[in-house]
């Protein structure tokens, strides 16, 4: 009985995800595509976009809340995708590390018009898909947090939102969020926001024409834009000097960011300092 237990769960597994022992980790297949009716999938109601920044290094009680946020919006019918992103040097990369769709809840349309035996099929698959896309959402962003670290050089905050923005406009989704998790602190050929061992004073209306000179503003193309992290605070030899980052100065840094956002066609909806008080 064992084995076969194990058997039947073992061809599950393979069913949902394919082949085993891929570097990236897989999304859940649709169960809809498993039974062939794939008329029913529809373009995600909603998609979530969360990037994040390796350069930061966050600590456990940030990185809890970043994934519990992200599990909580997570539901049947919406899209998401998981990116990193940090400097442009040696094995840092810009990637997607997962991406899929939740499967939409079946319709009655759909139950009546399937045969009794790939409805037994469908529903032990859909009961999985779900719970096993939260598994795997949740091990990409716990991954790729692991592999950050405030000591990497540079942070391309500007040209990597930029980047990924082109990427986010291209998606069929109905709606769509980001989130971005990362100190918001730029220090590329951009411009920095450190001098001397300590965070800048900065001038948001200058920075922000210094952005729009260099070609570096993105088009999110109404996408709603949510910042967890905006300020926090990991000592590294840029903010070396650094032990208090006053309010005036996280003011402009926000309002760097709010405009920058708004000037690349997104809607800001809330820029935590560092943490978010709302839901996605």
């Amino acid at each position: 009985m064992r084995k076969k237990s194990a058997f039947f769960t073992a061809l599950f597994v393979f069913i949902l995800f394919g082949f085993a022992g891929a570097k990236e980790l897989p999304f859940p297949n649709s169960c809809y595509e498993m039974i062939g009716e794939t008329k029913y999938l529809k373009e995600p109601k909603e998609a979530l976009f969360v990037l994040i920044d390796e350069s930061t290094g966050f600590d456990e009680n940030i990185v809890e809340r970043v994934v519990a946020l992200v599990m909580s919006w997570l539901d049947e019918g919406k899209a998401i995708e998981v990116f990193r992103f940090s400097s442009f040097s040696k094995d840092r990369y810009t990637e997607k590390v997962l991406g899929g769709l939740v499967d939409p809840a079946p319709t009655d349309e759909f139950l009546d018009n399937i045969k009794r035996s790939e409805r037994l099929k469908f529903d032990q698959c859909h009961k999985k898909q779900f719970l096993l896309a939260k598994k795997q959402v949740r091990q990409a962003m716990l991954d790729i947090f692991s592999g950050s670290s405030p000591k990497i050089g540079h942070s391309d905050i500007i040209s990597n939102l930029k980047t990924l923005s082109g990427h986010i406009k291209r998606s069929n989704a109905k709606s769509k969020k980001v989130l971005i998790a990362s100190d918001m602190f730029e220090n590329s050929s951009i411009t920095s926001f450190y001098a001397s061992g300590h965070v800048k004073r900065i001038d948001p209306d200058q920075e922000v024409a210094k952005v729009e000179k260099a070609g570096f503003v993105g088009d999110f193309y109404g996408a709603e834009v949510y910042v967890f992290g905006l300020g926090y605070f990991a000592r590294s030899e840029l903010s070396k000097k650094e032990s208090y980052l006053d309010p005036e100065r996280l003011r402009l840094i926000k309002a760097f960011w709010a405009n920058y956002i708004k000037k690349s066609n997104g809607k800001v909806v809330e820029i935590g300092t560092p943490m978010l008080l709302g839901n996605l």
